[in-house]
């Protein structure tokens, strides 16, 4: 444990460059504190797997995880402690997470960590305190995101358990089960510090193809399970393609030559025309530059897997990619990235 604590303690520990303030000791206690909560309150996944006192449709999840692990190392994931144990956490949400924005141009906060690099959140497990750091910002004039995670991952410092947040229930429940364990697992397999767009885009377009495979091997290609995941995905494709048209509306909007209060009249219509149409949380700069691509990026990835040939060339490529591939902290623009890292695979 005390090992366990000094681990947290090095990756925790966060000095804030920039407009946002600098986070200090409660944000490096909450952080230990959950996690040692996460470690107190786990249980092996086989024992919670045969719980009477635990939901059957739960039971039936936790007892696929072990199968859904082995697959994904077959694919060439990284094999871990991962995913032994399982926690309920309670509620909708294990972590809460924060992210702020310049209220006129896509140029978000940034935090910088020792050991995990820049990031453009940081997670709080307290919702309280979560909300506290949020106010904080907005009272700086940023545009503020304040979101539940039902996942969490502390890429392969300690091993990670299964939560309760990240089960649903629904024909959809194994799809998204099945996505969530290999897309965290890819975090696992492969992370760049300072290139969060590529690490997530990584790893969304790596689970979302593996889980198609995994159910259609599994369950079979016309299974229900198959068409939920399918469907729930079209229905996130749907309004990631909606909110991302908003943000290229609003980008061309702050380059204009329009005045401060023009553009604020102006982006006050888009987002609530755009809120209208698609709901949820409410839409800001911080929510949008989320949305700043849609696709293009999988695309890239599907042609390098292409010629790579399959997966174990796939990562040998991946696991080429530095910092040197970048011209920037958080790049956006994956193409020449990946074209470079297909040289490892010939012409």
């Amino acid at each position: 444990m005390r090992r366990a604590l000094s681990l947290l303690l090095a990756a925790s520990l966060a000095v804030l460059q920039g407009c946002g303030g600098q986070l200090g000791m409660g944000y490096l206690v909450q952080a230990a504190e959950g996690q040692f909560w996460l470690l107190r309150a786990r249980r092996p996944i086989e024992e919670a797997a045969l719980d009477p006192s635990i939901p059957e449709g739960t039971r039936a999840l936790l007892a696929e995880v072990p199968r859904i692990k082995q697959f994904g190392e077959r694919q060439g994931l990284k094999a871990t402690s991962n995913y032994a144990h399982y926690v309920d956490v309670g509620g909708p949400a294990v972590t809460w997470v924060v992210s702020a924005c310049d209220p006129l141009s896509f140029r978000p906060v940034i935090w910088r960590f020792p050991i995990i690099g820049a990031i453009t959140y940081v997670g709080w497990f307290d919702r309280d305190e979560a909300r506290a750091h949020a106010e904080r910002l907005r009272a700086k004039g940023l545009d503020v995101d304040l979101r539940g995670a039902g996942a969490y991952s502390t890429l392969g410092w300690l091993p990670d358990p299964v939560l309760s947040s990240m089960l649903h229930p629904g024909e959809g429940a194994l799809g998204g089960l099945v996505d969530v364990v290999l897309h965290e697992s890819v975090h696992a397999t492969y992370y760049l510090n300072g290139q969060s767009f590529l690490n997530e885009s990584l790893a969304t377009f790596v689970a979302r193809r593996l889980t198609r495979i995994y159910l259609r091997e599994t369950r079979g290609a016309e299974s229900r399970e198959l068409r939920a995941y399918e469907d729930d995905e079209r229905r996130a494709d749907e309004r990631r393609r909606g909110l991302h048209k908003v943000y290229e509306e609003l980008d061309e909007l702050y380059q204009s030559p329009r005045s401060v209060e023009e553009k604020l009249a102006r982006k006050k219509e888009i987002l609530d025309l755009a809120q209208k149409t698609y709901g949820g949380r409410p839409l800001n700069n911080a929510v949008l530059i989320q949305y700043r691509t849609y696709g293009s990026d999988h695309e890239d990835f599907e042609a390098l897997l292409t010629r790579c040939g399959g997966w174990p060339r796939f990562w040998e490529a991946i696991r080429s990619i530095d910092k040197e591939f970048f011209e920037r902290l958080q790049q956006e623009d994956l193409k020449p990235v990946l074209e470079r890292a297909a040289l490892r695979c010939g012409p």
